[in-house]
């Protein structure tokens, strides 16, 4: 589980992760928050990838995470510095969900053109 300080930051400043974060009272027991700073959720690796996997994928669950995972780049700013499957699954989820990509302090809207 990644708590370092560049995800705890990552996590406390994507406030669009509150959305996608799961309610089921099964997940809030499992839950990790950030230690010692209040309501900043660290999502671990399952609870990203039940995210970004497609309940309806005809290839299946991990097939097509796998796919899109691979087809996924980051960008040069991030490059040698994703530390964790859980850094870059929240890179994955925040440019392909919200278009946004981390320049090392705030996430920022991806402009093209």
């Amino acid at each position: 589980m990644d708590t370092s300080k560049e995800y705890i930051d990552m996590c406390s400043k994507a406030i669009e992760l509150l959305s996608l974060m799961p309610r089921e009272s099964t997940w809030d027991i499992k839950s990790f928050w950030a230690p010692g700073i209040p309501n900043i959720w660290l999502p671990r690796q399952d609870q990203l990838q039940e995210i970004i996997n497609d309940p309806f994928s005809s290839v299946g669950p991990i097939y097509d995470l796998l796919n899109k995972l691979y087809n996924f780049r980051v960008n040069d700013e991030m490059q040698g510095r994703v530390k964790s499957w859980e850094m870059f699954l929240l890179l994955y989820i925040m440019k392909t969900k919200y278009n946004k990509t981390w320049n090392g302090k705030e996430w920022i809207r991806i402009t093209y053109g």
